[in-house]
């Protein structure tokens, strides 16, 4: 019964911070992406996109974490990836993200 309550604790502390994170990447969008990168650091990846912007990529190194089970322990491989679309007039467009690991 314990675990099931720690398992399910974890699960709410994932989701509040999915959703903070959310509203962290959405906060760039309207801003100069000067702005990402003195916040991110330098991007993993930039691809030219339509209409002269680009999408400026960024991921976190893959950490691994191990969970209990009632059948011992299973491992999973926690990322994250975030993605910004920057206009040829060097402001923000949009902002996604997509992993496990993404959190703030």
């Amino acid at each position: 019964m314990k675990r099931l309550m720690l398992l399910g604790a974890l699960m709410l502390s994932a989701c509040a911070t999915h959703w903070g994170y959310r509203d962290y990447v959405n906060s760039f969008i309207g801003k100069n992406s000067d702005a990402v990168l003195l916040d991110f650091g330098a991007p993993q990846g930039t691809t030219p996109s339509s209409g002269g912007g680009r999408v400026v990529t960024y991921q976190s190194a893959p950490r691994n974490i191990m969970l209990p089970t009632a059948y011992g322990l299973i491992g999973n491989t926690l990322s994250c990836k975030t993605i910004f679309l920057v206009g040829a007039d060097n402001i923000v467009k949009a902002a996604s993200y997509e992993g496990g690991d993404c959190k703030k």
